[in-house]
């Protein structure tokens, strides 16, 4: 902890040399918050490690997609899909393999969770159409439940935001750029008394850097919502496409020769992934004076047919979901001479119902049910400038698989508990600490509960639900031209899942029929633990120029058993960010991006053996408004570094090497978009 210690000196000594006389006039920064607690909510007065990016933020700092605004400006990890396209799987805490399962994305209000180990894609939201992203790191079970242990991305759009004013707006925007990447896009939104309607579309392509990696997506959104004094309904109902071929990994010696180039077997068999996905949202929200009545329900129904290689043959398989989710909840803010109080109940439930045809597995229908009740409050005293917190979470987790091809039968349940227990302290208008303590937990995905060492002989490995305590210090400052915020955290996690890709049955066992194509399995951990702090600053030099920047020093280890000591695989100790944005001339602007990831090692390496470099890149933007026409011009990995963001520890047998993943070298993009008011 001592490095832990000196960097945060550093921190509250940057902090104390920038202090500014304190303007009450509040940045939308401290106010918008919903993630912590369900309802808005200043960051300065919130126990919680938050990033807020607003729509100015995202437009000015020159991203190209959600995922991009989530890694380069709040400071995550964020590497190429596995599934293709243009997705980045986003890693809040270094959870590597498994970041997937360990985050929860909120999505206008709604909790979107995963019942295998498949992602929550997000590149098919369109920036325009986002009013604000909020990053919570640390555990948030009490409220969002199962799977919410490293954290929370919640993106507020248009179609659950609300604009009081009557207004009518749009855009048009084309563009093109390196490896016949294409875009189009639209956007318009129309409100006026008491009722707003949102429709966006876009439609992007491109050839890929990579062999057999060319992809396409289509999106379209459509809200609608109407609103009186103490009343809102939204509806809201998206349709996507995503089409995107696969590359595969390589070898050392295949990167070395030619990073652009597919593993052959993809290569040969064409291996490709097909998503289709329809989703049906709305929303209800009551005023009762002091209560505020919320309920929400979500349906997604979703596609997906993949061709993938297994020994250099073909294995398809064609997979069918459903998900529904509801959620009620009653919040309450009262004042009291003392201060205040202020609490949230609720009730959530997560349907998730799946079919799967496989070539190569066999045939399953996989189910996934959640129920669970919370509770968390706040108590205010004005004359110690103090707010104490406590939350708690009980939910039935249900998973089963049964193969109505091959007769098998997989099951996980059980019912958790999360709890959390905070105090926050205004020190005065610029500064305030804060301390919490909390349980969260996951419970092992459909994917995981069946993990088995061959094709022929599935093993049930009954594994425990992961749980951890977290152990957490903050501070928030709020200067005239400046916030930031600072967190010292202690994980603790018993039985935290991941997949060993060295797991395998003895070979020589006759009575095992031994598949040399596929070894490993998912398991649980001995004890791991991850500490470290999480530092952000933005500051104004001027209304023209804003800088912002994010630290991430983190320690994650086993703390037991035989690798006691061993740092955990694709958990870098490092991560830094740096963002700016310069408008100069009224109608021009230029933003930079930097980041930098710290040495890992890669996945499945617990003996800490094989090493991924560290990396480095740089973005620019530069853009020139005129009247209603705006283009931009991007540079991506403007240095044309050469790196890889995620390799993994592979085995064809007993033989292991390592599979890379290139990432994407310098590319180029245009953009012109018109703007209609």
């Amino acid at each position: 902890m001592k490095k832990i210690l000196q960097c945060s000196g550093l921190a509250f000594f940057v902090m104390a040399s920038s202090s500014f006389a304190f303007d009450k006039t509040e940045n939308a920064l401290d106010t918008l918050v919903v993630t912590a607690s369900k309802s808005p909510e200043e960051i300065f007065k919130t126990p919680a490690y938050i990033n807020v990016l607003t729509q100015d933020d995202i437009q000015q700092s020159g991203v190209r997609s959600v995922n991009e605004a989530i890694v380069k400006l709040g400071g995550l990890i964020g590497r190429p899909s596995l599934f293709g396209g243009n997705e980045l799987t986003l890693d809040v805490m270094g959870f590597g393999e498994t970041a997937a399962s360990n985050m929860v994305f909120i999505i206008d209000g709604v909790t979107y969770k995963e019942g295998d180990q498949s992602e929550v894609r997000i590149g098919n939201i369109q920036l325009d159409e986002v009013e604000r992203i909020e990053i919570q790191k640390g555990g948030s079970s009490v409220l969002y439940g199962e799977g919410a242990v490293s954290g929370v991305v919640n993106i507020v759009t248009r179609a659950s935001g609300w604009n009081p004013k009557n207004q009518t707006s749009g855009s048009v925007q084309t563009g093109f750029g390196s490896y016949g990447a294409e875009e189009l896009k639209f956007s318009a939104s129309k409100t006026g008394q008491g009722t707003n309607l949102t429709v966006s579309g876009s439609h992007l392509n491109s050839t890929g850097f990579r062999e057999n990696s060319a992809n396409y997506s289509d999106n379209v959104l459509l809200g609608i919502q109407h609103a009186t004094e103490s009343t809102r309904v939204g509806l809201s109902l998206s349709k996507e496409t995503q089409y995107a071929k696969t590359p595969g990994s390589l070898s050392e010696d295949q990167y070395a020769t030619d990073r652009n180039q597919a593993n052959s077997s993809n290569k040969s068999v064409k291996t490709f992934n097909d998503l289709q996905k329809t989703s049906y949202g709305v929303f209800i929200e009551k005023d009762f004076d002091s209560l505020l009545l919320r309920v929400d329900v979500k349906q997604r129904d979703k596609d997906y047919f993949f061709l993938d290689q297994k020994g250099g043959g073909a294995s398809s398989a064609s997979i069918s979901t459903l998900n529904n989710n509801y959620g009620i909840n009653l919040s309450h803010n009262q004042k009291y001479g003392f201060g205040g109080a202020d609490y949230i109940v609720g009730l959530d439930t997560n349907d998730w119902i799946q079919n799967r045809v496989t070539q190569a597995f066999g045939n399953y229908r996989n189910v996934s049910s959640a129920q669970a009740l919370f509770a968390k409050g706040r108590l205010s005293l004005d004359s110690i400038n103090t707010t104490f917190g406590l939350g708690a979470r009980q939910e039935q987790v249900d998973r089963s698989s049964v193969g109505y091809k091959t007769p098998e039968y997989y099951e996980a349940r059980d019912k958790l508990k999360a709890w959390e227990i905070s105090a926050l302290h205004e020190l005065n208008l610029q500064n305030s600490v804060w301390a919490k303590v909390s349980s969260n937990f996951r419970m092992p995905n459909i994917d995981e509960i069946s993990g088995a060492y061959s094709d022929y002989a599935y093993t049930v490995m009954n594994l425990k639900p992961q749980t951890s305590i977290d152990q957490e210090l903050g501070w928030h400052g709020k200067f005239d031209k400046t916030r930031s915020r600072l967190r010292l955290f202690k994980n603790k996690y018993t039985n935290e899942i991941a997949f060993d890709r060295a797991a395998y049955l003895d070979p020589g066992d006759p009575s095992v029929p031994y598949d040399p194509y596929w070894v490993g399995s998912n398991i649980n951990f001995d004890r791991t633990q991850r500490q470290g702090l999480d530092w952000s600053l933005n500051h104004a030099f001027s209304p023209e120029l804003i800088v912002g920047t994010s630290a991430t020093y983190q320690q994650s280890e086993f703390t037991s058993g035989n690798f006691k000591g061993k740092k955990i695989p694709l958990s870098p100790e490092t991560i830094l960010s740096a963002n700016a944005n310069w408008r100069f001339e009224a109608k021009q602007t230029i933003g930079l991006s930097f980041q930098y990831i710290g040495q890992q090692h890669i996945g499945s390496d617990f003996a800490n053996q094989y090493t991924m470099p560290a990396y480095y890149t740089a973005d620019i933007r530069y853009g020139y408004k005129q009247g209603p026409w705006a283009v931009d011009f991007f540079v991506r990995n403007l240095l044309d570094k050469d790196y890889y963001s995620f390799a993994t520890n592979t085995y064809e047998g007993l033989t292991r090497s390592t599979a890379i993943y290139p990432d994407m070298k310098r590319s180029y993009f245009v953009n012109l978009k018109y703007l209609m008011k």
